[in-house]
């Protein structure tokens, strides 16, 4: 049988002025395996929208991305909303054995426009 993996590369480059070559940079690659369930999950989420939930059982893999919009997102009810967001994580363990979060994150409009979401998510085995 196969075996499932999941490899994230973050890449990031700050230059001091537009055009000019990265000041710094950071390319770096994670890989988790042996896990049996991923999912995506598409949120078109109201301009109105307040604590929206996606729902997960114990997530070893995370990440929120908004494809135009941004949104608010809490770890769960009574947290503080962290607002303005286009993207959230990406949150990833070192092995599958153990999660980053259980339960649910809940994601909030901006007031103003929708938000297309998109979510990763990769359940604990």
């Amino acid at each position: 049988m196969p075996t499932k993996n999941l490899t994230l590369r973050t890449i990031i480059s700050a230059a001091n002025d537009l055009g000019e070559q990265p000041a710094k940079e950071l390319d770096e690659s994670l890989t988790v395996d042996g896990f049996t369930q991923w999912r995506v999950e598409y949120v078109q989420l109201a301009a109105a929208g307040a604590d929206v939930a996606v729902a997960f059982t114990a997530a070893v893999a995370l990440f929120v991305f908004s494809h135009d919009n941004p949104f608010s997102l809490r770890l769960a009810a009574g947290e503080t909303l962290m607002g303005n967001l286009r993207q959230f994580g990406p949150i990833m363990c070192d092995d599958e054995d153990d999660e980053a979060l259980t339960t649910s994150v809940l994601l909030t409009g901006n007031g103003v426009t929708p938000s297309d979401i998109e979510v990763w998510i990769v359940e604990k085995p």
